[in-house]
């Protein structure tokens, strides 16, 4: 039996369902977008004892902040750091 499912099922107990089952699970594969000027979490390295990120130009991104509703810590780079980098 073949079948098509999203990204969220071709893992952890799911996808063992399947392969006990031996179903072949079609999972459709795409590359996150990110929109112009930003850049994603590959671009950064995260170091957990000092709470901050680093950019790949060895900027720190520094927490200003929890946004409860988003459910998500923000961080951001001086606007210097910024500034002139090819990247952002």
């Amino acid at each position: 039996m073949d079948l098509s499912a999203d990204g969220e099922f071709h893992t952890g107990g799911n996808l063992k369902h399947f392969e006990d089952q031996e179903w072949r699970l079609r999972v459709p594969v795409s590359e996150p977008h990110v929109a112009k000027g930003k850049l994603d979490h590959r671009y950064f390295s995260y170091f957990a004892d000092q709470d901050i990120f680093v950019c790949h130009e060895g900027a720190e991104l520094k927490r200003i902040g929890y946004d409860k509703h988003k459910q998500r810590t923000r961080y951001r780079a001086p606007v210097e750091a910024c500034a002139n980098c090819p990247q952002a």
